[in-house]
């Protein structure tokens, strides 16, 4: 479509398959580029279907990045256990936590 760029919050915990989609194109593998987008949008799915907002946000990349981000502000509450263990559960199948935990 001719963008050269985009803003997108989900760059916070997915960009490195993000940067993985983008270098395929770029290489003009789009079978590849076309896998990486689709595992992205299989993981955004799921957690928007567990519900998605800044507490579940601020877990997702406390997970991904190995770095507690610590919770959210108040009133709001953090992410639930129950949504943390689902959500790692899912990253480790799509393989986005090979290299943390």
């Amino acid at each position: 479509m001719g963008a050269t760029g985009a803003v997108g919050s989900t760059y916070n915990y997915l960009g490195k398959k993000t940067n993985q989609m983008l270098e395929a194109f770029e290489r003009k593998d789009f079978s590849s580029a076309l896998n990486c987008q689709f595992c992205i949008q299989r993981f955004i799915n799921f957690v928007i279907k567990l519900g998605f907002g800044v507490s579940q946000t601020k877990a997702i990349m406390t997970l991904v990045s190995g770095i507690p981000m610590g919770p959210p502000r108040l009133p709001l509450q953090k992410a639930s256990r129950e949504f943390t263990d689902n959500v790692k559960a899912k990253l480790k199948s799509l393989d986005f936590l090979s290299c943390t935990d």
